[in-house]
């Protein structure tokens, strides 16, 4: 069981919110939050909510007050909408001086609490004191947010981007390494499809022109699936295709036979399901390795969504970005 704190504007402690739902996400978008509760209730504007011991909560934006019910057993409710932590650190931009860029070297920790000095976030905010032991030396890209820009410095040395509040406290951000949970076939926590072929390797292009006037051009994919002049694969694991462009000229034949011989490589693909019951973090890697191909398979998790009921009980799902191959 779980309870919603909040406060008011001046983010003083005001108590538990009544029978609420939760649904907030984190990650690679949204980063927002609804919180449902009966009509009379409302939050101030600029006020906090959270679950003490988590990195759940945010600053209220909004009160939503409705009385359209669906069905019999509806009731009119306030829906009060606002930012997560994570979506207060991606509405802050860093802005750097004129033609520079903002640097950061030092422990990651240390890196992060001058980046959140400079961009006011510190009545907000705190950064963990002690060491992460994830030495970083960052150049921001301009004008990209501060969430962003976190996740892109920590990944670089192995590292995520965590935020937990304990009671009493401000949300607390800090570096922590990145939780790699990778199946070797036996453990079978993760359900998986690979779909892998050998591409076309060698595109035969026809433009414009007849007979011994016919413009034929040959462009040739290596085993990375990078288009040349030069032949690096031969028969019988050749594959050949004839692409024709009747009207093309020799250089716009070429760049066209690139750019099919390119979507030509796309013949491998995997999906990845995540199992029900756990939940990891905005960061985090998963993955499998296949025990009968060898082959192996990673994602990264890019948003975490959490739901809380009425009754306290929370319910976590994660996504994944790209699956990789």
């Amino acid at each position: 069981m779980s309870d919603v704190i909040y406060t008011d504007a001046e983010w003083i402690e005001r108590g538990v919110v009544p029978q609420c739902t939760l649904d907030l996400a984190y990650g690679a978008d949204e980063n927002d939050f609804a919180l449902t509760v009966p009509i009379g209730f409302c939050i101030d504007d600029g006020a906090l909510v959270y679950v003490d011991g988590t990195g759940w909560g945010g600053i209220v934006r909004g009160n939503c007050p409705s009385t359209i019910v669906d069905g019999p057993h509806g009731k009119p409710t306030n829906t009060i909408v606002g930012t997560t932590w994570q979506g207060v650190l991606a509405e802050s931009y860093i802005v750097p001086d004129a033609g520079s860029h903002v640097e950061v070297s030092g422990d990651a920790n240390d890196a992060m609490r001058a980046v959140v000095k400079r961009q006011g976030l510190d009545a907000m905010f705190d950064v963990e004191e002690a060491p992460s032991g994830f030495p970083v030396a960052h150049r921001f890209d301009r004008f990209a947010d501060v969430y962003a820009s976190f996740r892109k410095m920590l990944a670089q040395v192995g590292a995520k981007l965590v935020v937990a509040k304990d009671p009493g406290c401000k949300p607390k951000l800090s570096a922590v390494g990145i939780r790699r949970c990778i199946d070797d076939g036996e453990a079978a926590r993760f359900a998986y499809r690979i779909t892998d072929d050998t591409p076309v390797n060698h595109i035969i292009g026809l433009g414009k022109g007849e007979m011994e006037e016919r413009i034929v051009v040959h462009r040739f994919a290596d085993a990375e699936g990078r288009a040349s002049a030069i032949q690096s694969i031969f028969p019988p694991h050749e594959r050949q295709y004839l692409y024709e462009l009747s009207s093309s000229d020799e250089a716009e034949l070429i760049e066209a036979c690139d750019e099919e011989l390119k979507e030509l490589q796309k013949v491998r693909e995997c999906e990845l399901r995540l199992p029900a019951g756990e939940a990891y973090e905005v960061g985090d890697v998963v993955g499998i390795v296949d025990e009968n191909t060898g082959k192996s398979i990673t994602a990264e998790v890019v948003k975490a969504i959490v739901r809380l009921d009425a009754g306290g009980r929370i319910e976590i799902s994660n996504e994944i970005g790209d699956v990789i191959l």
